[in-house]
């Protein structure tokens, strides 16, 4: 987040983040439940994703989703082999 909003951003966004779930806790008299966080926050996110579905259609734009990233991937993975062999000349 710090490399979003820089860091007076984050500081506010953390901030306000703590405050609502304070405020929550407090108004309706509930324990802290990290669960309940996790939920809404999926839910954000499904909201979002509908968005952008409905931006998508609007605007004539097809929705189609990102393919997962890669695990980690190292592209000069197995180099050192290569230099290290007798053949390799620079």
């Amino acid at each position: 987040m710090k490399n979003k909003l820089g860091p007076a951003g984050a500081t506010m966004a953390t901030a306000r983040k703590i405050a609502v779930i304070f405020y929550t806790m407090v108004k309706g008299q509930i324990e802290y439940d990290e669960g309940l966080w996790a939920q809404q926050d999926e839910q954000r996110q499904k909201r979002f994703e509908a968005k952008l579905k409905r931006q998508a259609q609007n605007s004539a734009i097809s929705w189609c989703p990102l393919p997962p990233k890669p695990q980690h991937h190292v592209p000069w993975e197995g180099i050192a082999e290569v230099l290290r062999t007798p053949d390799f000349a620079p």
